[in-house]
């Protein structure tokens, strides 16, 4: 990782943890909360994609946040449904 992303132990003291939700089978997804530079929070959250979308509201595209359609959701379902298979 440390070759993709630069020096990860100082990212980590840079980003510091506030606060996490672990990974476990049976919610699918692990969320971490991190301090940013201008004391704004980061939420972090990875996992099954099914579980993590259904907690995504909103997009941003081209720069610009918007509300998550079932337009947008289609060719991410789609994309998710081929490689499952």
């Amino acid at each position: 990782m440390e070759q993709l992303e630069g020096d990860v132990v100082r990212k980590r003291k840079k980003y510091p943890k506030l606060c996490e939700i672990p990974f476990n089978s049976i919610n699918k997804y692990q969320i971490s909360i991190h301090l940013m530079p201008d004391d704004k929070c980061l939420l972090v959250m990875k996992g099954a994609p099914e579980k993590v979308l259904d907690h995504c509201g909103s997009i941003l595209r081209d720069g610009e946040v918007m509300s998550m359609t079932p337009l947008h959701l289609k060719p991410v379902k789609k994309i998710h449904h081929h490689f499952g298979e």
